[in-house]
């Protein structure tokens, strides 16, 4: 992956930072099968940045890409306690990495929910999450419907927004990626399934943008 800016570009991928500079390669980047979200961010003015992929390994180019606009950039998750209730079971442990997930280790239901709370107040404009698991690349655990609230701490929250259940068919392969087109600004969240479905719920690889 080779970048060419204006200003200084910072280069994300599942929320951990992977190249900076103003014109730069990248190399190894570890993509999935699917559709793969890098976030450039530039910290000053700039020009949408000329961005070139290739494989190394391959004689076709077989990737193909777009490029987003967009003042998000990932929040530090460093801090961050989590709590889920899964209807009839509570857990303070939840791990969001490449390597491990949260799963409800049951069907989808309606009030199951997970929370995650921040040392301070962040914005958050956006968010990330993939619903797979690793080790089983064939399995989507997509949520078909979904509410975020938002508040002071996990007793005081308000709901902030809504997914429509039509929507989840949107979401390529179990990558969830939602703008809210506004700042919520808050320390505690709670993500909610708001419909029932005949599959468990995973997560990991949570990001938050603010």
């Amino acid at each position: 992956m080779s970048i060419e800016a204006d200003a200084k570009a910072e280069v994300y991928l599942g929320g951990e930072k992977i190249g900076e500079g103003e014109k730069f390669d990248i190399t190894g980047i570890p993509l999935d099968s699917g559709v793969n979200k890098i976030v450039i961010y530039i910290s000053g003015k700039s020009k949408m940045p000329v961005v070139k992929f290739r494989r190394v390994k391959k004689p076709a180019l077989d990737l193909t890409f777009g490029l987003f606009a967009g003042e998000l950039k990932p929040v530090s998750m460093q801090g961050v306690k989590y709590f889920a209730n899964t209807n009839d079971q509570y857990s303070s442990h939840a791990s969001f990495t490449r390597e491990h997930f949260w799963s409800t280790n049951k069907n989808q239901e309606k009030g199951i929910c997970l929370d995650f709370s921040f040392p301070e107040k962040i914005s958050m404009g956006a968010l990330w999450f993939v619903a797979i698991k690793f080790h089983n690349e064939g399995e989507d655990y997509t949520p078909r419907a979904f509410k975020l609230y938002a508040g002071e701490d996990s007793e005081h929250l308000e709901e902030v927004y809504s997914s429509l259940s039509e929507k989840y068919m949107s979401y390529p392969r179990g990558r969830v990626f939602v703008d809210f087109g506004k700042t919520i600004t808050a320390k505690s969240f709670r993500f909610e399934l708001d419909e029932e479905a005949g599959k468990e719920f995973v997560m990991s690889d949570l990001t938050i943008f603010g």
